[in-house]
């Protein structure tokens, strides 16, 4: 039987806060749950304008020189 200490459903083993039923995960790691983090993630974003509150995003900007101008697609259709 697996041990769940705060009643909350979840097992002590897998609860990143096994005393607190409010919590159970800490996606980001920096020591408060999901439920009272406003950045779930930790990627400076706040989930509340974040499109994926769960999931790092990095970018980086590209130099303008280095993005073509036009792309061309060529399309070759044959009959079969």
């Amino acid at each position: 039987m697996r041990r769940r200490d705060d009643g909350d459903g979840v097992a002590d083993t897998t609860d990143a806060f096994s005393l607190d039923s409010e919590e159970t995960t800490d996606t980001d790691g920096d020591g408060t749950g999901n439920n009272e983090d406003t950045d779930d993630d930790g990627d400076t974003i706040l989930d509340t304008a974040d499109v994926f509150p769960l999931i790092v995003l990095v970018t980086r900007p590209t130099p303008m020189r280095t993005v073509p101008r036009i792309l061309v697609i060529r399309v070759v259709l044959r009959r079969a």
